[in-house]
């Protein structure tokens, strides 16, 4: 454990989103509905005081690489600054068994619903949730659940294993939930762009009482494959994707190679509503803890990237603050701080960069970088 760290989960978390709603000039009102949303989704487990080592023995966070049990995540419009923050968590339980960690999830589901009432609707989940949470689950998790403070309010999403049922039903299992969704032929959209090399591997829905804005997102993983090829499948099915700039991000997250990317692959999502059920809004989720040397390097990429672009003032700044405000090492000593950065092309082209900022609980990323190739 990093020895600047004495204290409970929650208390950590608590403390970094608070430093996060700082650097990102979040009002008081949001940053008071997140902290409070904090409180209430790690109620059953917040209070534990975080480890002094990870036990690889027991259960083991798997949707970020330090295995802690909570991510933070801000997002940043390119041309305007504006932000949103956000924290990730997993629903735990005292009984390391995927079993049990279904039924901690369920409980945070029901227990949301109880809370906050007429914001948060289970409706379409409850169409999906036994292709997703079966009487004998596969599979390194149950289900994962996010939580942001918008202009809209707060917003809520749950993330689910396809592979929950088996890893030979992975692909009728989401086209499945597709269906009862009513979006089939956003099915056949997304298998359109599939390729030998790429795989699905988590599904998310939008916990929202609007319906017809609550997003089904599938996320594919691209082995062995190239930024202009990911650029082409990008721009096959989202309208608001240019292949310029989907190319661009992913060659200058990795430092300009044209390598193929089979360390550690890049991940696409692609988000579907009633209202677009044929139009994705495309994500792509870079690794970059995998291809800087140190944290430093992927703070040069990035702050690169934004001149490129002509990135706003205010953009450029608020991610400045951002990793000033978690970063508990010089930069240069480590990586992992940069999780993860994505680029969405939203409607109307509209340019949002994500940072997913790892906690660090147990140190910086172990070994040396893996790179291109």
């Amino acid at each position: 454990m990093d020895p600047n760290i004495s204290s409970t989960c929650f208390g950590e978390a608590n403390r970094r989103l608070s430093d996060l709603s700082q650097a990102i000039e979040q009002d008081e009102t949001a940053k008071n509905q997140l902290l409070e949303t904090l409180v209430f989704a790690t109620k059953d487990w917040g209070h534990n005081s975080v480890p002094k080592e990870l036990d690889t023995t027991g259960w083991i966070s798997n949707f970020i690489y330090d295995r802690s049990p909570f991510e933070y995540s801000v997002q940043l419009d390119r041309n305007t600054g504006d932000a949103q923050l956000y924290f990730l968590i997993e629903a735990r339980s005292e009984e390391d068994s995927l079993v049990r960690f279904q039924e901690s999830a369920r409980r945070l589901d029901s227990d949301t619903v109880a809370k906050y009432n007429s914001r948060v609707s289970l409706d379409h989940y409850k169409l999906i949730q036994d292709l997703f949470i079966p009487d004998q689950p596969n599979g390194v998790f149950a289900a994962w659940h996010s939580f942001a403070s918008t202009k809209k309010g707060l917003e809520w999403k749950i993330y689910l294993n396809p592979s929950a049922s088996g890893k030979d039903n992975i692909l009728s299992t989401t086209g499945e939930a597709f269906g009862r969704l009513g979006l089939g032929n956003a099915w056949v959209v997304v298998k359109s762009i599939m390729t030998p090399g790429d795989s699905i591997i988590s599904f998310s829905l939008d916990l929202s009482s609007n319906q017809e804005e609550a997003r089904a997102e599938v996320y594919m993983l691209h082995q062995d494959t190239t930024a202009s090829q990911i650029a082409n499948k990008h721009t096959c099915i989202c309208p608001d994707a240019t292949w310029l700039e989907t190319e661009r991000f992913c060659m200058t997250m990795a430092n300009g190679s044209h390598d193929l990317y089979s360390s550690t692959p890049v991940v696409s999502s692609f988000a579907f509503t009633s209202k677009r059920p044929n139009q994705a809004v495309g994500t792509i989720h870079f690794p970059i803890h995998c291809y800087a040397e140190n944290d430093a390097d992927a703070q040069e990429r990035i702050e690169r990237y934004l001149d490129e672009v002509s990135a706003s003032p205010v953009c450029k700044e608020r991610y400045k603050k951002v990793v000033n405000a978690v970063w508990r090492r010089p930069l240069d000593q480590g990586r992992g701080i940069h999780a993860w950065v994505s680029l969405k092309q939203d409607l109307g082209y509209k340019q949002l960069i994500t940072f997913y900022i790892s906690p660090e609980l147990f140190g910086p990323l172990q070994g040396t970088y893996r790179g291109t190739g």
